[in-house]
C-alpha cells in the first residue's frame, strides 16, 4: 500500500538503501519517493545570504579569542533560526508535520524576526555556545509561532519533547567542546532584522564533524 507526498517544492534527498518505500501525500505540488527510516528533524527558518556573509565577518573577529581546539564554529550554509526541534520521526510523522507546518504557516502572518545582540548561550553562567540572540520581549512573535506550530503537531499525533524554559530567539555560531570554567567578554551589539516569507521542516543528518541539515518541506507564510 502507497501513500502520496504532495509538496510545493520538490524535496531533494539523498539515495539510500531502503527496506520499504512509500509516497504520500500532504498538499498539492510535487511527488516524492522516502523510505521507512526514522529522520532527525527540526522547524526552522533560515536567513539571507546577506545576513550569513555578516555573521562570517564576525565570526572572523571573534576567532582570535579563542583556542582552535575549544570550540567548534557552525558552517555558514548551516546557520538557521530554530523554532521547535523534533528528534528522531518516521515517515509517517514526517509527512503529518509537514502537513501541520503548511496548515499553520498558511494561516499566519510571517514574523518579525529581531536579533540584537551576541552572547553565550544558553546564559552567560552555563555556557556552551556562542549565539546571536533576540530578547525575550522581541521572541514573543515567534515564541507564539512555535506554540501554534506544536499544538498543531500534538493534535496530528506526533510525539516530540517540549521545551520547558522560555523560548529565546537565537542563533548558534559555536558550540563549546567541553565545559567552558571561563571565557572573554564578547557582549556586542548586532542587528539582524527581517521578515521571512517561508518556515522549513528540516532533516539534520549527524557526522562526526558537523551535522549537515537539508530542507525537506518550505512551507509559505499568508500574503
Amino acid at each position: 500500500m502507497s501513500l502520496l507526498l504532495d509538496v510545493s517544492h520538490r524535496i531533494r534527498l539523498r539515495r539510500r538503501s531502503l527496506s520499504r518505500a512509500y509516497l504520500i501525500r500532504i498538499a498539492t505540488g510535487d511527488t516524492f519517493e522516502i523510505g521507512s527510516i526514522m529522520r532527525r528533524v527540526f522547524i526552522a527558518i533560515n536567513l539571507s545570504n546577506k545576513d550569513k556573509n555578516r555573521i562570517n565577518g564576525l565570526i572572523e573577529n571573534l576567532k582570535p579569542l579563542f583556542k582552535d581546539d575549544s570550540l567548534r564554529w557552525t558552517r555558514p550554509e548551516n546557520r538557521h533560526l530554530t523554532v521547535s526541534f523534533l528528534g528522531n520521526q518516521d515517515d509517517d510523522a514526517v509527512a503529518r508535520i509537514a502537513e501541520a507546518l503548511k496548515h499553520v504557516a498558511s494561516k499566519t502572518l510571517a514574523p518579525h524576526v529581531k536579533i540584537n545582540k551576541l552572547t553565550y548561550g544558553p546564559s552567560e553562567r552555563a555556557a556552551r555556545m556562542i549565539w546571536l540572540a533576540g530578547d525575550y520581549a522581541d521572541s514573543k512573535e515567534l515564541g507564539a509561532l512555535k506554540e501554534e506550530i506544536e499544538m498543531s503537531l500534538a493534535q496530528s499525533g506526533v510525539r516530540f519533547q517540549r521545551e520547558a524554559r522560555q523560548f529565546r530567539t537565537h542563533i548558534t555560531l559555536a558550540r563549546f567542546n567541553a565545559p567552558v570554567e571561563s571565557q572573554p567578554d564578547i557582549a556586542r551589539d548586532f542587528d539582524i532584522d527581517f521578515i521571512p516569507s517561508t518556515i522549513e521542516l528540516m532533516e539534520s543528518d549527524l557526522s562526526p564533524f558537523e551535522a549537515e541539515y537539508s530542507v525537506l518541506v518550505s512551507a509559505p507564510f499568508q500574503g
